[in-house]
């Protein structure tokens, strides 16, 4: 368990700052490659090259989790309208944080409101036999709204952040992300699912659902929404997430 421990760590390490690794940590993690990552390559059947992740956003600490064993997850995106990959991550290009580089002779901007706008030969020419729907998907140069919210980082690798849709508008006028709310308070181990509230609203609220696994562990498998313990429980699970929050959020 220590080894896997520091393997995590290490290979975090070697991701994200490599110019900081000491000499005596670089060996560790050699040694590493050859005690964990090599039995961990060996589940996948010893050859595996590379995993790609699409349909939906990774979360950029699974990714680094991934990565830190050794194994590559290549991080892409694209919709069944676009035919469908419009970019992906490579080996080398790899950042997790992001969906990767543009495929050659797609074209793909960023509209005002942070909508994803997509271009050429890959995009479908329209819905079958519903023409309302068509109007709907292109703006009026002829771009496929894509419906989901992204920015290109320094390098012109597009990152996604949001679906347009879910974007919450705060009484304030502030527009928050819930998924980075949900995905967030999801992780922790108290927490189950998480559905984050708030739109037209001054804060947000969530919904939170018990994990079963933790109540049971915890001696709160019988226990009512109101049990004190509980709510003590969750609440400090909330203020842990709030605090990488921002304000408003």
């Amino acid at each position: 368990r220590k080894m896997f421990a520091k393997t995590l760590e290490l290979g975090a390490k070697r991701y994200q700052a490599p110019e900081t690794m000491g000499l005596g940590e670089k060996l560790t993690n050699a040694l590493l490659d050859k005690l964990v990552r090599k039995k961990v390559a060996q589940r996948f059947g010893g050859s595996l090259k590379g995993f790609v992740s699409g349909g939906g956003r990774l979360d950029p600490e699974v990714g680094l989790f991934f990565t830190a064993l050794g194994v590559r997850l290549l991080q892409g995106y694209g919709q069944t309208e676009t035919g469908p990959v419009v970019c992906c991550n490579t080996p080398a290009t790899l950042k997790i944080e992001t969906v990767g580089p543009i495929f050659p002779d797609v074209d793909v901007k960023i509209a005002d409101d942070g909508e994803i706008l997509v271009k050429g030969e890959l995009v479908m020419r329209g819905y079958w036999n519903d023409d309302a729907a068509t109007a709907r998907a292109f703006d009026a140069e002829g771009w496929l709204q894509t419906g989901d919210i992204g920015a290109f980082d320094d390098a012109g690798r597009l990152m996604i952040t949001d679906r347009k849709k879910d974007i919450l508008v705060m009484s304030g006028g502030d527009n928050v992300s819930p998924a980075r709310i949900e995905g967030k308070l999801a992780l922790r181990p108290e927490i189950a699912q998480a559905v984050a509230l708030g739109d037209g609203e001054s804060h947000v609220a969530a919904l939170l659902v018990v994990d079963d696994g933790w109540a049971a562990e915890k001696g709160f498998k019988d226990a009512a929404p109101d049990d004190a313990g509980l709510r003590k429980a969750i609440g400090a699970a909330v203020d842990a997430i709030n605090r990488d929050l921002s304000v408003i959020e």
